[in-house]
């Protein structure tokens, strides 16, 4: 008797009737074809199962594949609208552009130009403040105004030398920063507190205690100095310098004279102010009116100024 199993035809159709129903279409196919023995029938059934395993889409393993490739795209990018960081800064709308068109920086770029430009040519149409120079002879001077060299006069009085900070307001200006203080010189003047608009007249002041000057071109010599006038009120206007003026004044007679005033101290806060002190030249001279008119006489009675 021979074994069931041992005849390939009969295992061949004992593992037809063991597929499933899916595959019914196969079954039917390979007996059309007279293959029915095993050996005939597994190589074809093992491709079917291997193509059938790599199409179809109800497979672990595609199910795998596709979820990998999934992930290696990474989520979908969202588009988001452009928005301009200087408006958003300056409260402007910034949606819908970015700073490098932005219309609002261009204006504003713009405006800042012209105020630039306006700046530059301000500052060029502004009045420079005059300052004298040295020459090599150790004098100073401001274009065509008066010799500012060294304090001289004909008297053996010690130089003054030194000088408070100018003020940029005052109408002159003078460079005194290499020179040292050697003392301070103090004045009084019974004037009150001197005006811009103060008319540029010499003054008889029989109060103050030295000739002084507020312009610095009645000075044939000047040299800095330092110190303060007092006037009424108890005012202090600052001392920047000292030095010799010379003044033409006519004579009784109706003749002319040059007279020289030492030690005149210049302060540019006394503005148009001129005064002629009586306290300093008293002990040398007399006083003499006559009509509109005040002569200084010498003690023989000769007169002087």
């Amino acid at each position: 008797m021979t074994k069931v199993f041992e005849s390939d035809e009969v295992k061949g159709s004992f593992f037809l009737s063991t597929l499933p129903d899916t595959m019914d279409t196969i079954i039917d196919n390979l007996s059309t074809r007279n293959l029915t023995a095993f050996k005939d029938i597994k190589p074809k059934i093992l491709d079917v199962a291997e193509r059938h395993s790599l199409d179809s889409t109800d497979s672990t393993a595609y199910a795998a594949r596709q979820a990998a490739a999934c992930s290696n795209q990474g989520p979908q990018s969202i588009t988001t609208p452009q928005e301009c960081t200087w408006c958003r800064k300056h409260n402007h709308t910034f949606i819908g552009h970015v700073y490098t068109n932005c219309n609002e920086l261009k204006r504003h770029k713009e405006l800042q130009g012209k105020d630039k430009d306006e700046s530059k040519s301000k500052g060029k149409n502004k009045t420079q403040p005059q300052h004298y120079t040295r020459n090599n002879s150790g004098k100073q001077h401001k274009g065509n105004s008066a010799d500012m060299g060294g304090y001289s006069d004909d008297s053996n009085d010690e130089v003054v030398t030194g000088v408070h900070a100018f003020s940029a307001a005052a109408p002159t200006a003078i460079d005194l920063t290499d020179v040292q203080p050697s003392q301070e010189v103090n004045a009084h003047a019974a004037i009150p507190q001197p005006l811009a608009n103060n008319s540029p007249v010499w003054l008889f002041d029989t109060g103050a205690s030295q000739h002084m000057s507020s312009c610095s071109d009645d000075f044939t010599s000047l040299a800095p100095a330092k110190g303060f006038i007092r006037v009424a009120g108890g005012i202090k206007l600052p001392i920047q310098g000292i030095g010799l003026v010379r003044l033409r004044c006519q004579l009784p007679d109706g003749s002319t004279t040059v007279g020289e005033l030492t030690k005149n101290l210049y302060s540019s806060k006394l503005y148009n102010t001129r005064l002629f002190s009586w306290t300093s030249v008293r002990q040398q001279y007399n006083l003499l009116g006559k009509g509109n008119n005040i002569y200084l006489l010498t003690k023989h009675g000769q007169p002087a100024l």
